[in-house]
């Protein structure tokens, strides 16, 4: 499914065949902490992770209902919409807690790619898994920028602990 998001030249890494992707990593440097960051979404019941090396901000998100990841080094959202989506989320540096965030359906991010390639993508949409990936990147854009999911203001709109929860 994950050509059905992305076009054909985009990186996105197989997280079940990652050992084929890290050489494609232009900055040899960056290998293994992106291959840490890819091992620990294969093994791991998380969406996404934040990481600063060096001078680089890396964050790897899992692609919605794939077994793909994607990779953005040093990503800035550019552009966002003004439509909002109300979701739950949570976070592995706020344990025991979820909260309803609104996030932009869609949102443009600034990137380089593992190959070193320069990229504007816009991400979202109207369908379910395009928002919540975007939603997922904003997350983990947020990490990167000092913040978590609680720190988005009026944009959070409820806290709950993560026991008392139901859908």
């Amino acid at each position: 499914m994950a050509e059905a998001i992305f076009p054909p030249d985009e990186q996105v890494i197989p997280l079940y065949d990652i050992a084929r992707t890290i050489p494609c990593i232009v900055v040899h440097e960056l290998r293994a902490p992106i291959w840490d960051m890819l091992m620990l979404l294969r093994r791991a019941d998380i969406e996404g992770l934040a990481r600063v090396h060096k001078a680089s901000k890396l964050i790897a998100v899992k692609i919605p209902s794939t077994e793909s990841a994607l990779v953005m080094l040093d990503p800035s959202i550019t552009k966002h919409s003004r439509r909002y989506n109300l979701d739950w989320e949570g976070c592995s540096d706020v344990p025991y807690h979820v909260g309803q965030v609104r996030r932009p359906d869609t949102l443009t991010i600034k990137y380089t790619d593992i190959t070193g390639r320069k990229r504007e993508k816009e991400f979202g949409g109207s369908s379910h898994i395009g928002q919540e990936l975007a939603r997922n990147l904003e997350h983990e854009i947020d990490h990167l920028d000092g913040g978590d999911f609680l720190d988005r203001g009026r944009r959070l709109v409820q806290v709950v602990l993560k026991h008392e929860f139901k859908l």
